[in-house]
């Protein structure tokens, strides 16, 4: 097991909170968006997060612990007085199915294949989304709560195509940008403690205004 040292904990630091921030700004905005075209477009963008980590140590657990900062982050939500806990629960949710579904693929775009590339990210998509709605169903039956995404086949239908497959070929399109991108100029975060620190107040700041 890989010793946590503070330059390994400083890039998870680092972007787990550039993911809490995400959550926080952009996701409060896109709830003024219609919920479908909203809900694609964050998986793109955490896709992205989460493979420049990757590109600094190959890690596959340091996924899963930016994934932890930033659930953490967003769990400051179920001590604000009259919240709803399931609109910071289910987020949290998506949250680790996300990373997840990125640790179990991010070795396909390791390969050379281009087809094997270009499927990846669609296939996560597609599994986090199966795994909650999945999980929307158990709740369901639990509760007695019907979400949205499964209320009607119609419903179930539009979540799978514009959430799943729009949501993956936007990751792509992301991925294949950075890709290029690489090719001229290589960033690498070099996990400085003087950035994590104040990336996580700011998205801890955020989290509590927002």
């Amino acid at each position: 097991m890989k010793k946590f040292t503070l330059k390994r904990l400083s890039v998870i630091l680092f972007y787990g909170s550039i993911w809490g921030i995400l959550e926080a700004s952009l996701g409060y905005v896109l709830h003024f968006l219609p919920a479908l075209i909203s809900g694609s477009i964050m998986f793109p963008l955490v896709t992205f997060i989460l493979l420049r980590a990757y590109a600094n140590k190959k890690s596959k657990s340091d996924l899963l612990w930016i994934a932890m900062v930033a659930a953490m982050i967003k769990s400051i939500n179920l001590f604000m007085p009259s919240i709803n806990i399931w609109k910071t629960i289910n987020p949290m949710i998506c949250i680790i199915l996300e990373s997840l579904m990125v640790i179990a693929v991010v070795s396909l775009l390791n390969k050379e294949s281009i087809a094997k590339r270009l499927v990846a990210l669609p296939l996560a998509s597609f599994g986090w989304n199966a795994i909650y709605l999945a999980y929307l169903g158990v709740s369901y039956l639990i509760t007695g709560t019907l979400a949205r995404q499964i209320s009607t086949l119609g419903a179930l239908g539009d979540y799978l195509l514009i959430n799943c497959l729009l949501s993956g070929i936007l990751a792509t399109g992301i991925y294949f940008i950075g890709v290029l991108i690489d090719k001229k100029l290589s960033y690498r975060f070099v996990g400085k403690a003087w950035l994590s620190l104040p990336a996580f107040a700011i998205a801890l700041v955020l989290t509590l205004v927002l």
